[in-house]
């Protein structure tokens, strides 16, 4: 091998090292935020919340955990070690007497998501009566939970959130990708009220 390829070889990788790293602090400082927001929103401190995520479950599960632990008035660590045990969220719910009834996110319109479309069809092929019977995967428990707290949590358009979510995007990322839009948003009305 001559010396200029050598060095060409080495500056190819140095610089895959560095995108490499600059990929994945990003995507910590992604996680950061999404973190920080879950405890925000669940009125929990940043610790309990990364505790939670570094020792039970992942990143998309965090909003699950703190809904289902709210919803059965007990702590998320609690929930969180069912969850780290290998039982589904259906099974966790159940044993705190949650009915998939608890999951359901009331939506006003046409729902173009296909995985979300199964989902909601679920509740409305049968009486609200007969929710109780409904099995829910985790899947779609984790989209469902999610759904409600990007959308509450970001004040921002449901319908938008499982738009991003067909494209295979990450709820974290859907999460960041939210906030970003709405600081483009603001940025552009503060610089057209200053001109």
């Amino acid at each position: 091998m001559t010396k200029s390829f050598k060095f060409l070889m080495f500056f190819v990788l140095a610089a895959l090292l560095v995108v490499g790293s600059v990929t994945a602090n990003n995507n910590d400082d992604v996680t950061l935020e999404y973190v920080m927001a879950v405890g925000d929103y669940y009125d929990y401190d940043y610790d309990y919340v990364n505790n939670i995520l570094n020792s039970y479950v992942s990143s998309e599960e965090l909003p699950v955990v703190f809904y289902v632990a709210q919803s059965a008035k007990v702590e998320p660590e609690e929930i969180a070690k069912m969850r780290s045990d290998k039982n589904s969220w259906m099974d966790i719910a159940s044993s705190y007497s949650l009915s998939p009834k608890v999951f359901y996110v009331m939506m006003a319109g046409k729902i173009k998501n296909a995985e979300f479309q199964a989902t909601f069809e679920k509740y409305h092929s049968v009486l609200a009566s007969q929710w109780d019977k409904i099995e829910l995967t985790d899947k779609e428990i984790v989209n469902l939970v999610n759904l409600r707290f990007i959308y509450k949590k970001q004040g921002y358009n449901p319908f938008e959130v499982m738009s991003m979510q067909s494209y295979g995007k990450s709820y974290v990322t859907i999460y960041h990708s939210i906030g970003e839009l709405k600081e483009e948003l603001l940025d552009r009305e503060m610089a057209a009220k200053g001109k």
